[in-house]
């Protein structure tokens, strides 16, 4: 897995401004933690309440940055 998780985060690197599609999970209200991400450009597509999860589409810039 962790040759899977370099290589994406390479991908990512290689092209920063190409679209992604993620699922993240949040912690803390799911209002705020979207409200978060358009401001960083990203697309929330669905919302998952009993995960505390988000599907969205962003850039390979602002996926990078969700990692940290």
């Amino acid at each position: 897995m962790s040759s899977s998780r370099s290589k994406l985060r390479k991908e990512w690197l290689d092209h920063p401004q190409k679209k992604v599609d993620l699922i993240v999970r949040v912690k803390g209200d799911l209002d705020r933690r979207i409200a978060t991400l358009a401001e960083r450009g990203a697309e929330v597509k669905y919302r998952f309440r009993l995960t505390s999860s988000l599907a969205l589409r962003c850039s390979g810039r602002v996926a990078l940055a969700l990692l940290e």
